[in-house]
């Protein structure tokens, strides 16, 4: 796996939030830094490759924050999802 060298923003939620599994943050710091460095969106094998982990476990994440209302997936037939992050209401 490469090294990340682009910066890119994260909010401070992300990490405050005593909610989210560290896996849940991992998915959501990988997110961000596809919407920062990339014009398409990424798919579940990109996330886990970046982050080194299982894609089984990048697809829980996912659930889980779709779930928590913080992730909105957008799904089409044939194509990559498409995600959509809400910052959790305060």
């Amino acid at each position: 796996m490469g090294v990340v060298r682009d910066s890119f923003p994260i909010p401070e939620w992300v990490f405050d939030n005593r909610e989210l599994t560290r896996k849940e943050k991992l998915v959501l710091v990988a997110l961000f830094y596809f919407f920062a460095n990339s014009s398409s969106p990424p798919s579940i094998r990109e996330i886990s490759k970046l982050l080194g982990i299982h894609k089984c476990t990048v697809i829980n994440a996912v659930k889980s924050l779709e779930k928590k209302g913080i992730v909105g997936v957008l799904r089409e037939k044939g194509k990559v999802n498409r995600y959509v992050i809400q910052p959790p209401r305060a």
